[in-house]
């Protein structure tokens, strides 16, 4: 995974392969406890919101300690642990296929992207 630190992200091409990749997002919740282990095979964004949120890299061994307006890019390929010893709060968004959709949604969707 790639960390950055209140830094603005650059244009990135998606290397996400399943299709259609949607873009999504929402709010990421974590509290103390064990680590919630997480692999990688679509883009994903976080921006701390509040608290801490610390992100175990397996590839190198690092823990990046995140706080309120740290932001983490994790690209296809990444093996990460989450953890926290107190709480903390993310909005993230991922380029994947929409699992389930909400139900409130149904029928408003674009048929086809307006970019």
């Amino acid at each position: 995974s790639d960390v950055y630190k209140r830094q603005p992200l650059s244009s990135i091409r998606t290397q996400t392969t399943d299709s259609p990749a949607h873009l999504t997002s929402g709010f990421y919740k974590i509290e103390a406890g064990p680590s919630k282990p997480a692999s990688y095979n679509f883009e994903e964004t976080k921006y701390v919101l509040s608290g801490q949120i610390d992100v175990l890299d397996e590839a190198t061994g690092i823990t990046h300690h995140l706080v309120a307006g740290d932001f983490a890019f994790f690209h296809v390929g990444s093996k990460v642990q989450f953890s926290t010893k107190s709480s903390g709060m993310a909005f993230y968004s991922v380029t994947r296929p929409v699992r389930v959709a909400h139900p409130n949604q149904k029928e408003r969707e674009e048929k086809t992207s307006k970019l």
